[in-house]
């Protein structure tokens, strides 16, 4: 059975997919950008700063879907 998951506390997605799709037990989270969800702009003060904003936005994600980073068993990182 699959589930869409959605959070106002992470940026809409930029394209046609969802922020997250849960199967079974699996959770698939699309990929994040520097967006603040709050003021819909892109954080772009640095490396450091852009780098927390896409795991805050992870971590809203997962915890909407109830998981926290540590049920993270895998993770694609692109620059």
């Amino acid at each position: 059975m699959k589930k869409v998951i959605q959070t106002e506390n992470a940026p809409e997605p930029l394209g046609p997919y969802s922020q997250t799709l849960q199967a079974g037990k699996f959770l698939f989270v699309s990929g994040q950008v520097t967006i603040d969800p709050e003021e819909g702009r892109i954080v772009a003060t640095g490396i450091r700063e852009e780098n927390v904003s896409v795991m805050e936005n992870i971590k809203a994600i997962l915890q909407a879907a109830s998981y926290n980073l540590s049920d993270v068993v895998q993770s694609n990182v692109y620059l």
